[in-house]
Parts: structure tokens; sequence; C-alpha cells
């Protein structure tokens, strides 16, 4: 069992705060709560009330006192949790037995932070049934529900607990008009893309969809390159190669890759590599010839969108025109110099790797590395 002042330092760190400042907001030196932490001293006994204040936390937590969960409150979770998991055959919760049993389990376990999340579930639907016409009642149940909600997320140590009471009281305020708070809450909670998301609606939520699957999409391509370069089992590479490229052509089925062009290409180009290795020379060349459609497409759409915009800058920038990204502007793909396309440059690296040497002399070839 961890002593009392690895308790004080566990919950020190987890508060984000200094010994100083626990030091100050006790009235003792710092060297006293160092010494605490250590194990060589422990707090005055005149300490320990102002020590779970400070860290909110019962003193019977501070100090480490298990107590042993009545078999009866286990049984009341584990009820709860089988009817909030197993919906009716009409693939509804059965919200009138949830309220029932979440009532009274919550009486008798009022510490219960579990149980008291069930309970709100029970009353937040409950408020919202339109056959439920007293209205003073129905703002008295939200009221209660937010009260809830907000102790679960201050006292909970269960990060799974926490997670779902922030998912569910930014919905509340996001549905009750209350979007400032919902987006302030957002920002502390857990999964906060989501959150943040809930708490939009209208061309504005569409758009924050669009950057955060974008990002994480993005993220998700330079895994597979990585994976594609540093995995030495062909086949398994082979797997790897082609979910990337089911992925990518589902998401953005014109071929306007954007951003991505360049992790498509790493994807293309391996499996060229391999197919050169193998001696399929007319395929390889192929796989090459698609990748290069796609750079030129990249280079198209870039220079139309240069001249839309009125500026000579071929790299001015790139949007997408698929239904996932469409109207998502980005930075060009990657930095080059001068007006070199991005055709041009695909075709000078081909000429420089030897694992298309094989390939040299074949007219379709010659004509792709030409251009």
């Amino acid at each position: 069992m961890e002593h009392i002042g690895q308790k004080i330092k566990s919950l020190r760190k987890k508060a984000d705060m200094t010994q100083d400042r626990l030091a100050e907001m006790l009235g003792v030196s710092a060297q006293a709560v160092s010494k605490w932490e250590v194990g060589s001293a422990s707090p005055d006994l005149s300490l320990i009330v102002p020590l779970t204040r400070v860290f909110g936390v019962t003193s019977d937590e501070l100090l480490g006192i298990a107590h042993e969960k009545d078999p009866r409150e286990t049984e009341a979770e584990e009820a709860l949790d089988r009817i909030m998991k197993t919906p009716g055959k009409d693939g509804k919760i059965d919200i009138r037995s949830l309220r029932e049993k979440s009532a009274e389990a919550v009486k008798l376990y009022p510490d219960n932070l579990r149980i008291a999340y069930d309970y709100a579930v029970s009353l937040r639907f409950r408020a919202a049934d339109p056959a439920d016409g007293d209205e003073e009642a129905k703002r008295e149940r939200k009221r209660t529900v937010e009260e809830i909600l907000k102790r679960i997320i201050r006292e909970s140590d269960d990060a799974e607990l926490k997670k779902e009471a922030y998912g569910t009281l930014v919905l509340m305020l996001a549905q009750g008009g209350r979007k400032k708070e919902a987006l302030a809450l957002a920002e502390e909670g857990a999964c906060k893309d989501r959150l943040k998301f809930m708490c939009l609606e209208g061309q504005e939520q569409i758009a924050f969809f669009q950057r955060c699957v974008h990002r994480d999409l993005y993220e998700l391509a330079g895994f597979f390159a990585v994976g594609c370069a540093q995995i030495r089992d062909e086949a398994f590479k082979k797997g790897i190669r082609d979910a990337w490229e089911g992925i990518l052509r589902a998401a953005i089925p014109d071929g306007n890759y954007g951003m991505f062009s360049m992790y498509f290409d790493a994807c293309l180009e391996g499996e060229a590599a391999q197919l050169t290795k193998e001696g399929k020379y007319e395929e390889a060349v192929a796989c090459l010839g698609e990748i290069m459609e796609m750079w030129e497409q990249v280079d198209e759409q870039i220079a139309n969108r240069a001249a839309d915009r009125g500026t000579l800058d071929p790299d001015w920038g790139h949007a997408y025109t698929a239904p996932l990204f469409e109207g998502v502007e980005i930075s060009p793909v990657f930095d080059k110099s001068g007006n070199t396309s991005y055709a041009d440059l695909f075709a000078k690296k081909l000429r420089m790797l030897s694992d298309f040497a094989p390939l040299e002399g074949r007219e379709d070839y010659e004509a792709l590395v030409g251009k």
C-alpha cells in the first residue's frame, strides 16, 4: 500500500500543481511537502481536511483506506449495465426499467458515480419525452442531469465514465441552445473533435468534419508509407499497399488526391518496383503510367486555380473536388523550385531509381520518363 506522501504526490501531479504551490495553499514550507512525498515525514493531522479540499477527495481516499464494495452494489451496477446494453426488439433501451432500477439504486448507493450516470441518462430521456407535458418538471430533471454529469466530470477517476459524461453533457448543452458553454466544455473533454462536432451545425459542421477527417487520413497515409518502406515481408507489404489504395480510392474516387498524391505515389511505386523485380515489365510501366497521370492531374488542377485567382504562382494551392473533401483548400503538395511540374519531377525521379533500371530501353518506359 502506498504511504500518504506517495498519495499526495500522485494527487499533486494529477492536479498539475508544484510543491511550492501546494505548500503555499497549506501554509507550510515546500521542504515539508518534499519530505512527505519521499516518506521521511507525514503531514500533521490538522492538515488532512485541508488536503482533501485542495485535491477534491475524501479523507479515506487520501489515507488509502479501502472499502469493500457491497456485493449488492455490484449486482445493481451489472443489472443497469444489462439494460443499457440490451435493447428490445424495437432497438430501443427499456427506459422505464432503467429509470425505476437506477432511481432505487442511486438512493442506496449515492456515491456510486456509474449508477448516478445511468440514473442521469434515464432522467434525460424522460425530460425529452413529448408525452410528459409538465414543463417545469422537465426543466428540473434537466438541471438534475446537468448536476450529476458535472459531478462525475469533477470527481470520477474512471476515464471512460468521464468521457461518457463529457459527451452527454456537451450534447445536452448544444441541443439546449447553450452552444458557447458546450464548446468550452468540449475543449476540456476527451475526444475533443467529436465533442466539438456535436456543438456545430450546417456548413460549419461539415467544414469541421472535413478538416478533422483530412488531418487524420493524412496521418494514416504517413503510417502506411512508413510501413511500405520498413517492412520486408513482401506479401504483407502488398497487403499494406492494397489496403491504402482501397481507402484512398474510396475516399477520393475522382483521383484528385491533393496532399495524398505523394503517399499514393509511394504506394503504386512500390507495386511497380515489385512487378519490375518479377519481370512483369508491361504491368510495371502501366502502374508507373497511372502515377504519371495522377501528377499531371495535380499540375492541371493547381494551374487552373492559379488562373482563377489571377496569379502566376503555380503553387498557389490545391482544392479537392471529391464529395468528402470538396472545397477544402490546402497548401502545395510539397515544395519544388521554379515552375517545374510535379509530372516532370516524377519523371526525373524514375530516371534516378535503380529499381526501374531493367525497364530502360523499352519504348513505353522511355516515352514515360521522357515527358
